[in-house]
């Protein structure tokens, strides 16, 4: 398993996945991620600002992210359908990383 990707490469999959899903309006600062990596948060017991993840790592931790970011902001500005696929396909976001 490659380990490369930042805590900064999961914030931009995260808006990106926002972005898909409709809701601009919650995306998230870069700082948010590296504090949840030096808190542990991304992957339980991996804790330092400069930490690097796998691609599981980093597509489990974006999947349950914007879930849990979309569920707690419902609204009528959320496409259903948006909302799903984002859930289901986090690999889809090409930002050059996972080459």
């Amino acid at each position: 398993m490659s380990s490369n990707i930042t805590a900064y490469a999961i914030a931009s999959l995260i808006n990106k996945a926002l972005d898909e899903a409709g809701r601009t309006d919650l995306r998230i600062r870069p700082q948010m991620m590296y504090n949840y990596a030096k808190n542990g948060l991304i992957v339980k017991g991996q804790t330092a600002t400069d930490a690097r993840y796998s691609q599981d790592q980093a597509d489990a931790f974006v999947q349950k992210f914007v879930a849990n970011r979309l569920a707690k902001n419902a609204s009528v500005k959320t496409q259903p359908v948006a909302v799903a696929q984002v859930a289901k396909d986090s690999r889809t976001f090409d930002l050059g990383f996972w080459k």
